[in-house]
């Protein structure tokens, strides 16, 4: 039923702190591990790794619609899920490492 199932049925195991989901099938090589990487970074919110990738590419992943971007922070307002590369708002890539807040089980 897909990743947003996946962590929902989590739900009762997450207090009031950010936690991480890691997918095993995306392979990260790293000096640094890039969660630890995230961790380092993290100030509030949600946060997903990204890469870069060849603008004809982007019809394979998420892409975000990206507001600002600095040295290795980027701040995105939406998430478009395999554009047409035509249509893709940049090449920035959602990668399996996220950092999410539990208000994502709130409903309303």
């Amino acid at each position: 039923m897909g990743l947003g199932h996946a962590v929902w049925c989590a739900r009762h195991l997450i207090g009031d702190e950010p936690f991480a989901v890691l997918l095993a099938d995306d392979m990260i090589l790293s000096k640094t591990p890039c969660l630890k990487q995230m961790i380092d970074h993290y100030t509030e919110g949600n946060m997903a790794a990204v890469m870069q990738v060849p603008k004809d590419k982007t019809w394979q992943y998420g892409i975000l619609d990206c507001t600002s971007e600095t040295d290795k922070i980027i701040t995105a307002k939406a998430l478009v899920e395999k554009p047409d590369p035509e249509k893709a708002p940049s090449n920035h890539a959602i990668i399996g490492r996220y950092i999410l807040t539990p208000d994502r089980f709130q409903q309303g």
